[in-house]
C-alpha cells in the first residue's frame, strides 16, 4: 500500500479507526467504543482527503455505515 506522507498523529488516528473497524461486533456492542469510533471518524473526514489511502477512506465511510448508519 502506497502510504502518504502524514504526521505520526494522523497514523495513530488510522489504526484506531482500523481497530474499531476489524471488531465491529465489539465496537457496536459497546456505547463508549461506538462513540470513540465514530469521533475518530469524525475528525478523519475533517483532515484533507490526500493524508488516506483510498482504501483507508473506504473504510472511515463503512466504519461509518456499520455504526451510525448513511451519514448522508
Amino acid at each position: 500500500m502506497n502510504t502518504p506522507n502524514r504526521t505520526d498523529s494522523c497514523v495513530m488516528l488510522i489504526e484506531s479507526i482500523r481497530m474499531a473497524h476489524s471488531n465491529l461486533d465489539f465496537t457496536k456492542s459497546d456505547a463508549e467504543e461506538t462513540n470513540a469510533a465514530l469521533a475518530f471518524c469524525e475528525i478523519a473526514i475533517s483532515i484533507p482527503p490526500l493524508w488516506f489511502t483510498h482504501e483507508e477512506r473506504i473504510m472511515v465511510k463503512e466504519t461509518i455505515d456499520a455504526l451510525y448508519g448513511d451519514a448522508l
